[in-house]
């Protein structure tokens, strides 16, 4: 068994936990303050589908569009690891490295609960026949189902574009290496 892999894999999972937990607390609590007309945490105690449907398919959808940061991020920890194995890495560049990947995770956070969050009112603002943040505070378990399969469309649409967009404001951390011990 490899022990580098091993333990590399080990902080990865508990890094990707972390990182994947506070993504969901904290879009979660955002998903409630924009939709103030709604009390989700009270409407959930009182087994409201409709908003559980919703809230569970933004958080779903921020899952969706934070994977294109949470998968780099625990690369390049691995990559950060190996490089310290093998020739060992200055403490600058250690800071320099998480710095870079707490910025990536941030940035993505909020430029995902932003796009989502504008992608779905703007769809709800073009459909001017349902008021859908009414319905689903009345339990409407179809225009739920309508809001959830826009946001988690929304998602699948915007992954690619917010990995190209990452790519291009928050660069890679410099510790790539290509002869990695994936054996």
């Amino acid at each position: 068994m490899n022990q580098f892999l091993l333990w590399n894999g080990i902080f990865s999972l508990l890094l990707a936990l972390s990182l994947g937990l506070l993504a969901i607390y904290l879009g979660f609590n955002a998903f409630k303050v924009l939709n103030r007309g709604i009390d989700e945490e009270f409407e959930l105690r009182n087994n409201n589908v409709a908003v559980a449907l919703v809230s569970g398919s933004f958080i779903f959808s921020l899952g969706i569009l934070m994977r294109s940061v949470i998968d780099p991020i625990t690369l390049t920890i691995f990559n950060l690891a190996h490089k310290y194995e093998q020739f060992g890495v200055s403490l600058t560049e250690v800071l320099s490295t998480f710095g870079i990947i707490f910025t990536q995770f941030f940035v993505a956070l909020m430029l995902s609960l932003a796009t989502l969050s504008i992608g779905t009112r703007l769809y709800m603002a073009l459909n001017r026949q349902t008021n859908e943040l009414e319905e689903i505070a009345n339990n409407n378990i179809a225009v739920a189902i309508m809001v959830s399969a826009i946001t988690l469309t929304l998602a699948l649409f915007l992954a690619g574009g917010m990995e190209t967009f990452l790519n291009a404001i928050v660069p890679a951390p410099p510790v790539l290496n290509e002869n990695l011990p994936f054996n």
